[in-house]
C-alpha cells in the first residue's frame, strides 16, 4: 500500500530528473523538490511537531507553501490551510480552534500576525524573510539535514 506522504520521495527515487514542480521562475525536478521537503520536514520535528500535531499555513501559492503542504504529511502532521483574506479575528478563531502548534506565514501577513499575535501558536515561521518573533522558513530549513523523514505512521 502507498501511502500519501511518501509520494515525493517514491517520485524522487524512480523519477529523479524528471520535472515535479514549476511555479513563476522556479523549476525542480523530483529530487531537489524532495530535498525540500525533507529539509522542512525535519526543520518542523525540531521545533517539536510530531504525529498528530496541527500546523496552520497562512501564505498565497508559492513553492515554500506546497513544500510546507508535503513536510507536514512526511511527518504525519496535520495541516490547516487558512485563507490569507481573513480578518484578524476570525482568523484568531480557526487557529485556536484548531489547536495549532505551528503557522506556516508570508511576512505581508504580519500585520495580521501582530494584531493577533497572542492567540496565535508561538511558533511562526516565515517563507520570505525573518522578522522579531518569527522563524525564517529558509534559514531554519537549511540548518537541518537532508536524511529523509522515516516513516512517521509507524
Amino acid at each position: 500500500m502507498l501511502e500519501l506522504a511518501s509520494l515525493v520521495t517514491r517520485q524522487a527515487r524512480c523519477r529523479p530528473h524528471a520535472t515535479a514542480v514549476v511555479f513563476e521562475d522556479t523549476r525542480l525536478d523530483w529530487r531537489a523538490f524532495s530535498g525540500r521537503v525533507a529539509r522542512v520536514g525535519n526543520a518542523l520535528r525540531a521545533l517539536g511537531l510530531g504525529r498528530g500535531d496541527k500546523v496552520a499555513t497562512l501564505s498565497g501559492n508559492s513553492v515554500e507553501l506546497l513544500e510546507t503542504y508535503w513536510a507536514v504529511a512526511s511527518i504525519g502532521a496535520v495541516l490547516v490551510p487558512l485563507s490569507n483574506l481573513l480578518m484578524p479575528a476570525g482568523l484568531a478563531s480557526l487557529v485556536e480552534g484548531s489547536d495549532a502548534r505551528a503557522l506556516v506565514a508570508q511576512r505581508s501577513m504580519l500585520p495580521v500576525i501582530d494584531a493577533i499575535r497572542d492567540r496565535l501558536p508561538r511558533d511562526i515561521l516565515l517563507t520570505d524573510g525573518a522578522a522579531p518573533g518569527c522563524h525564517d522558513y529558509h534559514a531554519l530549513a537549511a540548518a537541518h539535514r537532508l536524511e529523509r523523514i522515516r516513516r512517521a505512521f509507524g
